[in-house]
């Protein structure tokens, strides 16, 4: 044992000299310091753990597949928004299925067509439902939205030996039943045979009176839905949402029933003030939005029916202020389509009930809205709601 207490032979091995055996009072023994481990960089050794790190994940992604979530951005890819005409997909970024992750059971196998096809026939159904969609060209991936907030992907695989194509439709959250619909829909229109399920369903006419009796919607009172909106939980705001938007539909209560709530959202400041906020609110969730929306689309038509609406705008000053967040919501059409329909919408209203010397849209304004129309070439609703706003201003002016 050394003066240290460190053993001779540890000292050995670390080619260090061993104290001597006598120690100074003050414990400065002439000890030979360890020398620190030479650090040394190689270029050459960062190269290599590159290509390992490489081709461990090409590895991965081979046997695994993609780990990407639904709600992430298509990094680094190239993204076609709903101007999009078609799906274009190069036939080398359509990969084998992996090995060690098995498909949804909501997948097909299409026999007899190509890539393009197959791309092509996804495209026209999702244009035609009013699906909004974002395009991965080089991952052969689709995320997309439906007007009901339902999120899916679509994804392309390959087959070895063989030039089939499979497609499979992944849902990430919203209605199951709604998904099924535009399930089955895809998969027949990229077999070929036909869009038999992606017919629109005509909605029923308006009932002249509630079919149920006065105050059997006591358990959901306009007061309870704005407590239930100042909830922290998601799921709570929601169902508020929903069942405002129930109460506020003269297809669900009847029109009688639909004025008289719709008149009791407009008026109710606290309520109408949460409304306009989480609108205005960008860490809103997309569900949440849409739902707000649709509200006040429905407050704002019932009302324009039953006219009603003319006296709202000429004396509640909340309309200027309506319409600038309305005309924020128009500005993102190419990323939120559905919310900028239902924005569109709401403005068309409001144009329809403001008087002919009314100025409510500035020329900056109608610049968004043209730029809104040319975003819905490709997306119907779109396209139309904007083409009726546009309309509008032409009468008002």
């Amino acid at each position: 044992m050394t003066s240290l207490g460190i053993p001779v032979f540890a000292m050995e091995a670390m080619d260090v000299t061993s104290a001597p055996d006598v120690e100074s009072n003050n414990r400065s023994a002439n000890v030979s310091r360890i020398e620190p481990p030479i650090l040394r960089s190689s270029h050459a050794w960062d190269i290599n753990s590159n290509i390992k790190e490489d081709a461990f994940e090409k590895r991965v992604e081979k046997l695994c597949g993609d780990f990407d979530s639904a709600f992430d951005k298509f990094d680094g890819d190239k993204l076609a928004g709903v101007a999009a005409a078609t799906w274009v997909i190069p036939p080398e970024s359509v990969k084998p299925v992996p090995k060690y992750s098995p498909l949804e059971r909501t997948s097909k196998r299409i026999s007899g067509s190509s890539v393009d096809e197959v791309a092509q026939r996804l495209s026209d159904c999702l244009r035609r439902r009013s699906i909004a969609t974002l395009f991965s060209e080089t991952r052969a991936k689709a995320k997309c939205t439906s007007e009901e907030g339902v999120e899916f992907s679509i994804k392309l695989y390959s087959v070895d030996n063989s030039s089939d194509i499979i497609v499979e439709v992944q849902r990430w959250c919203g209605d199951s039943v709604a998904f099924q619909s535009h399930y089955m829909a895809l998969i027949d229109s990229a077999e070929g045979a036909g869009d038999e399920n992606d017919v629109a369903v005509a909605r029923a006419p308006p009932l002249a009176a509630s079919p149920c009796p006065i105050g059997s919607d006591a358990d959901f009172t306009l007061e309870l839905a704005r407590g239930m909106l100042t909830n922290k939980f998601h799921d709570v705001k929601y169902s508020a949402l929903i069942g405002l938007s129930v109460l506020t539909d003269s297809t669900k209560v009847g029109v009688d029933k639909a004025v008289s709530n719709s008149m009791s959202v407009v008026s109710n400041n606290p309520l109408l003030s949460q409304l306009l906020s989480a609108v205005e609110e960008h860490g809103y969730s997309y569900q949440l939005k849409n739902g707000v929306l649709r509200v006040l689309y429905n407050c704002m038509k019932t009302l324009l029916i039953a006219s009603h609406l003319d006296d709202i705008v000429d004396e509640h000053g909340w309309i200027q202020s309506t319409v600038k967040l309305l005309i924020d919501v128009v500005k993102d059409a190419s990323s939120q389509p559905h919310d900028a329909v239902l924005a569109l919408k709401c403005l068309e209203c409001i144009l329809r009930a403001a008087s002919a010397d009314t100025i409510l849209l500035e020329h900056s304004d109608e610049l968004v809205i043209q730029s809104a129309h040319s975003v819905g070439e490709t997306f119907p609703p779109l396209e139309s709601a904007s083409l009726n706003v546009m309309r509008s201003l032409s009468c008002v002016g």
